[in-house]
């Protein structure tokens, strides 16, 4: 069975490539893995009803010793299913370079390569700023150019250039709303390294918040809440019930977004990641003195 690999920064547009793929080959058995750093899981509750086998590993990434364990059962259990593709959803902050020595120990799974995303109008910051975020354009077979309307054609050309002569190997093509070209995914060789070329990765110093909301919460309340935090912040997310109806929070950097979303998969909880040194505990909890009608409890760590 073929394996490929999905990974990109924070919010830079994998779920919904996930979503395309499935559709793509909603003909054939798929199976879906999805990694998230915070223990409350977004994506794979977006997920659900897709059609696909799915399993979550959940509070760290599948590629570091932490998770090994969880991702080995759901390979396991995967592949007693029998499906003819598995796609792994990496989390925003993995390591990807050692795939090849996790993958190693199943050789009925064919590894088919990588693609990876990046957001146009972020790209070089992050690129600057989180060194993992080079590693998954280096492992990368295909490179998304994502949210590419959101920046200038000329600026989508200089930066699809940029990448282009950074990461050789790679195919680098623009996209909106991680639509893809299936031709694209016809990768002549796959560019991860042999596991014996490179250190088992460990995770990344990261900071995780958990906030809890109350009952009732306004729209509006909740988008001035994250608006007093998102810039000591990575990534803002949750499937949210509010007074108005069930919403998916989805913030990176200033851009915030509360879109429709099934009441079924609502909750009270809204997860932060932000990197070390970064002031989320001293944001957050500044936040919530504006707010106490509003945010019922606050965990880190």
């Amino acid at each position: 069975m073929d394996l490929l690999l999905v990974t990109g920064f924070l919010g830079a547009g994998k779920t919904t490539l996930l979503k395309r793929l499935v559709d793509l080959w909603k003909d054939r058995p798929l199976a879906l893995v999805v990694n998230e750093f915070g223990r409350e899981g977004v994506d794979g509750a977006l997920l659900t009803g897709l059609g696909a086998s799915l399993r979550e590993v959940t509070g760290g990434s599948v590629f570091c010793v932490c998770r090994s364990e969880q991702f080995d059962a759901a390979l396991h259990q995967i592949v007693h299913e029998g499906p003819e593709r598995i796609v792994v959803e990496a989390s925003g902050l993995s390591d990807p370079t050692n795939v090849r020595a996790v993958l190693r120990h199943y050789p009925y799974i064919d590894y088919k390569g990588c693609i990876a995303l990046c957001d146009a109008p972020r790209v070089e910051k992050t690129l600057a700023a989180v060194r993992v975020s080079q590693k998954q354009l280096a492992v990368s077979d295909l490179i998304l150019l994502n949210k590419a309307d959101l920046v200038s054609p000329q600026e989508a050309e200089r930066l699809r250039g940029l990448l282009q002569k950074r990461f050789p190997r790679a195919r680098v093509e623009p996209a909106v709303m991680a639509a893809f070209d299936p031709e694209w995914l016809s990768f002549p060789e796959t560019q991860a390294l042999d596991g014996d070329q490179v250190p088992e990765p460990r995770d990344l110093t990261l900071q995780k918040a958990l906030v809890r909301l109350k009952e009732g919460m306004p729209k509006k309340e909740l988008e001035k809440f994250v608006k007093l935090v998102y810039e000591d912040a990575w990534r803002v997310k949750g499937i949210v019930r509010l007074k108005e109806g069930a919403f998916l929070l989805d913030c990176v950097g200033p851009s915030l977004s509360l879109g429709e979303a099934e009441e079924g998969k609502a909750g009270l909880d809204v997860v932060f990641l932000a990197g070390e040194g970064m002031p989320l505990r001293r944001s957050l909890l500044s936040a919530r003195e504006w707010y106490p009608r509003y945010v019922e409890d606050i965990r880190f760590g």
